[in-house]
């Protein structure tokens, strides 16, 4: 859905585990794409978590709940892509203080995506006229005064 601007490699990496819990917040945000995408490569088990909220804030919708675990297709096969409705996705990373794992933590690679159609219109001081066609008609189906001929 769309074509692709622009990809980004997300890199987590903790050389050293520290004493108590860390925790990491991340902004993936696009001003040239409608949608953003994000594809997790690597993660670790399930020490840490990881949550994915559908725009700027904790507030946000989750496109992921927190979780230790990356969803699976039906074929149990990892089916880490999340794509989002916005042109922000922030992706929360909580880690344990367990110093077995040195060095793990997660890897995504985050997608541009410009749509083919549709998105948001801000208001800028330039004027412009927006339009949008549409083979659908309206229907008036409740109308509260009906009409005099």
């Amino acid at each position: 859905r769309g074509n692709l601007i622009e990809i980004r490699l997300i890199e987590l990496k903790l050389e050293q585990k520290p004493p108590q819990q860390e925790q990491q917040q991340n902004s993936v945000n696009s001003t040239l794409a409608n949608y953003v995408g994000l594809s997790f490569l690597e993660v670790t088990p399930c020490f840490d978590y990881i949550a994915i909220y559908d725009g700027p804030k904790a507030t946000s919708p989750l496109l992921l709940p927190p979780s230790c675990s990356l969803p699976l297709t039906d074929n149990n096969e990892l089916n880490p892509n999340f794509i989002s409705s916005h042109r922000q996705i922030d992706v929360f990373f909580s880690s344990d203080s367990s110093t077995e794992l040195a060095g793990t933590g997660f890897q995504a690679e985050f997608r541009a995506i410009k749509s083919d159609c549709g998105g948001a219109f801000l208001a800028g001081q330039e004027w412009s006229d927006v339009s949008f066609v549409s083979e659908r008609t309206l229907k008036r189906t409740n109308q509260r005064h009906k009409r005099q001929l």
